[in-house]
């Protein structure tokens, strides 16, 4: 018995070299497009979640302030004996849910990511509220900011408050009326010195 033969498969042609490399090529471009849209965007929730933490501190910098005569707290509060100073962030901890908002989820290597402007309201003890000339204006926490004295500020920014433009190159401070907000670099040096300067109270 004898089969019919049918017609000869042709075979699977492969990817020739140059056609590989042009895909390859391609997926290079994508990847070029599309990485830096990705990390802006990580760096925003991160933003976001640091603008939460900074608005957190400032409702328990106020709390405290309720509890001690309208007083902030300073960047350092002295115990009773006046021996011992505990930083800011340690006296309004019994105000916080949780310690973890001390941390910026962008500088995550700092157990403390955000500073106090003992420039403008008092290194300690800190001012009373009752004499903050515009609260919704000057910055009462903030991003890291070193305390760096006139050493590695960066100027024209300030004097003992130095930002870390840490958030798609800006910062979130908390006001002292308790509203968080973020600045662009460009606002926070274009400010300073002027009218619209975040950390002195004028």
């Amino acid at each position: 018995m004898f089969r019919r033969k049918g017609p000869a498969l042709s075979r699977l042609k492969g990817f020739t070299l140059i056609e590989l490399l042009v895909v390859i090529a391609i997926i290079a471009i994508l990847a070029a497009i599309l990485f830096p849209v990705f990390a802006r965007a990580r760096e925003k929730a991160r933003q976001t979640s640091c603008l939460s933490n900074t608005k957190q501190i400032g409702l328990a910098m106020l709390s405290y302030a309720q509890d001690y005569d309208e007083k902030l707290t300073g960047r350092r509060v002295p115990n009773l004996s006046g021996v011992t100073n505990y930083y800011w962030w340690q006296v309004i901890n019994p105000y916080v849910k949780n310690a973890q908002i001390f941390t910026c989820p962008s500088n995550s290597s700092a157990a403390v990511g955000y500073a106090y402007n003992l420039c403008g309201l008092g290194a300690s003890p800190g001012m009373n509220l009752g004499n903050i000339q515009k609260p919704a204006g000057i910055v009462m926490v903030g991003d890291w900011g070193n305390q760096c004295g006139t050493k590695a500020k960066p100027p024209p920014v300030g004097t003992c408050y130095c930002p870390k433009f840490i958030h798609n190159d800006g910062s979130n401070f908390v006001h002292a009326d308790g509203h968080a907000k973020w600045y662009s670099e460009g606002a926070i040096r274009g400010g300073y010195g002027g009218a619209s300067n975040l950390f002195l109270n004028q």
